[in-house]
């Protein structure tokens, strides 16, 4: 794994001060490629760009070049974590990491690693280097973009996983209560931040595919079994609207720094289509 990223208060946000003119004018000084005004291809290592306030999605082969993108910002300590995506898959045969995070570069530790596995038919959770969750997983159909979130409270050890606005699983996992995820570390999405090769990231777990929409905040989606949060859950399947509502990641709002040649680009605001 890498150094982690200096803690950074950068922040995209929505405002004429930090627009989309402005963005792209960042990007091209710091000399990040632009492939097209509504493409762009990150380097393998640079500055942080800010993708403005328009809806984008990320595109990862991971051919040649293992690729990822980090969110370079401070991630504090989480006691309780919800994470929801939209994301596509090129290979139904591969596993994937939307979501990865961790603090120390010599422990190598999943401090909170969200996985498809689809050998396995489930979805994972490790907070910590402690497996909290083996959720089943219906199977991602290729090129088809899928919504999930996932959930996890710290405090009653609950935890839920949702695809397209279906639960999937659930359940409680008493040895995570009072579990903390500690602050200070990098947050990536698209790999798995856990050899020493690789420029600290594991090649056979990244993502291949497109993901959109990823948020991540430091409380959990509520009880699984209840109305509210079956509707809450459905209503974040269906609104795919350029909207931030993580408070640790949010979609439009967090820098990224991109590497191996993440292609960023403008996505529609149609569920499905983006």
């Amino acid at each position: 794994m890498k150094n982690p990223t200096p803690a950074s208060t950068t922040s995209c946000t929505p405002a004429a001060a930090r627009s989309v003119l402005w963005c792209v004018f960042v990007v091209m000084l710091l000399g990040v490629q632009a492939v097209s005004a509504k493409k762009i291809v990150f380097p393998s290592s640079g500055n942080p760009t800010c993708p403005g306030n328009r809806l984008h999605k990320i595109t990862l082969v991971q051919s040649n070049y293992v690729q990822y993108s980090e969110f370079v910002t401070p991630v504090p300590a989480l006691r309780a974590v919800s994470t929801c995506f939209w994301m596509t898959v090129q290979d139904a045969n591969r596993a994937a990491t939307p979501l990865n995070y961790a603090v120390d570069e010599q422990d190598n530790t999943d401090n909170l690693t969200v996985q498809y596995r689809p050998s396995e038919g489930s979805w994972t959770l490790n907070i910590n280097g402690v497996r909290v969750y083996t959720a089943r997983a219906v199977p991602l159909t290729p090129q088809r973009w899928h919504h999930l979130c996932h959930s996890w409270d710290g405090a009653t050890g609950q935890w839920s996983v949702w695809q397209d606005g279906s639960l999937m699983d659930s359940g409680v996992n008493t040895r995570s209560i009072g579990t903390e995820i500690p602050a200070g570390g990098t947050m990536v999405t698209g790999q798995h931040q856990n050899t020493l090769a690789n420029m600290g990231m594991d090649a056979g777990e990244g993502l291949t595919g497109s993901l959109t929409l990823l948020h991540v905040s430091s409380t959990p989606l509520g009880n699984p079994q209840s109305y509210p949060t079956l509707r809450l859950v459905q209503h974040l399947a269906t609104d795919c609207t350029a909207t931030d509502r993580g408070d640790v990641v949010g979609w439009l709002r967090t820098p990224t720094r991109g590497y191996g040649g993440v292609l960023q680009e403008v996505a529609f605001q149609n569920c499905g289509r983006f």
